[in-house]
């Protein structure tokens, strides 16, 4: 009787256990593509590796809002000034759990009366943890 139910209860737990499914836990699968840990990049690409030099060469003063909006898209934040200027942010970011940084640049573009370039400025940033 004893080895009876010693059999029974091997029996059901290789039943329990069969049910179960391995743990599903793969730390690199986290960090590939769709993971939840995946690089993640979000605004303009162009602004991804730019510098004052590249940014003034490719929007020198002048240069109409509608040529900047085409080549950016659409800004991060835009706002006008009662004596007709305006100013457009820009933004890109990006992030790698698996190296663990963070880059950001921001692009900060104000336009003349006219819509046309006046100043552009860059500021950018790289952080690690």
């Amino acid at each position: 009787m004893k080895k009876l139910a010693f059999v029974a209860l091997f029996v059901s737990s290789v039943a329990v256990s069969a049910c179960v499914p391995p743990t599903m836990y793969d730390e690199q699968a986290m960090y590939r593509p769709g993971g939840a840990l995946a690089d993640k990049q979000s605004g303009p690409a162009v602004l991804a590796n730019i510098n004052d030099a590249t940014v003034n060469a490719m929007f020198p003063k002048g240069t109409q809002k509608s040529t900047v909006m085409q080549s950016l898209g659409v800004p991060m934040s835009t706002s006008t000034s009662s004596d007709g200027t305006s100013t457009q942010t820009y933004m890109y970011s990006f992030t790698s759990y698996q190296r663990k940084i963070v880059q950001s640049n921001v692009l900060t573009v104000k336009y003349d009366r006219n819509n046309a370039v006046e100043t552009l400025t860059l500021s950018a940033s790289n952080n690690t943890w």
